[in-house]
């Protein structure tokens, strides 16, 4: 399958660039376009998701997909941290005298 999606995004009246004229705005009167939009990126992201896989398992190592699993672990890992920032305790100043 081939997709090309490239029209919308060239086009400067698409939704993926006009989300902040319904800021305020419930999503139930937002317009059809401006709710598919985001269905349909979350589509086309899986389809090349699965696609990567599909070819993956035909190439020796899975291809560049071998590490997959640990890659995201170790970035999910890392934003979590990143976002929720670490925590420690402090010695109290008089453990250093």
């Amino acid at each position: 399958m081939c997709l090309n999606i490239s029209e919308d995004k060239k086009n400067p009246l698409a939704w993926r660039l006009r989300y902040g004229e319904l800021d305020g705005i419930p999503v139930e009167c937002w317009p059809v376009e401006a709710v598919e939009y985001p269905k349909r990126d979350a589509r086309h992201t899986i389809d090349v998701f699965f696609k990567q896989e599909e070819e993956a398992r035909g190439v020796t190592n899975g291809g560049n997909l071998h590490a997959e699993p640990d890659q995201t672990g170790r970035t999910l890992a890392g934003r979590r941290g990143g976002s929720a920032g670490t925590t420690c305790a402090t010695p109290p100043a008089a453990t250093f005298r």
